[in-house]
């Protein structure tokens, strides 16, 4: 189950990744219609995910894989939080740190998904 929801990770991430960089590219998309709207979408989506996770329960042999998805949630929460003061301010240096966050986000998404194997 855990898994499964690890693997909707990877096309919202590869979606938000590539929003980001497009604006980061481009300052005019961060008042976009249609890019707010994509975005705000996966960031509905992120939320969903990340909700999930801190409401499973896995079996004791995988609390430290656990332990680690709960910091990529932290992550992930602070991106949806960031990516939200982008779409009300329109603010590239906001946008530099939900990129940030959500890199720390992976990097704690791949740490927690080694220790499933």
């Amino acid at each position: 189950e855990i898994r499964d929801t690890l693997a909707a990770y990877i096309p919202l991430l590869a979606a938000l990744n590539e929003h980001f960089s497009a604006a980061s590219n481009n300052a005019a998309l961060l008042t976009n219609s249609d890019w707010r709207v994509e975005v705000t979408r996966e960031i509905a989506a992120l939320k969903t995910n990340d909700a999930h996770v801190r409401s499973s329960t896995p079996p004791a042999q995988l609390n430290d894989a656990q332990a680690g998805l709960l910091q990529m949630v932290d992550h992930y929460d602070t991106v949806a939080t960031l990516t939200t003061n982008v779409l009300d301010t329109a603010s590239a240096d906001q946008l530099q740190a939900a990129i940030k966050e959500m890199n720390l986000g992976v990097t704690a998404m791949q740490q927690a998904a080694a220790k499933f194997k």
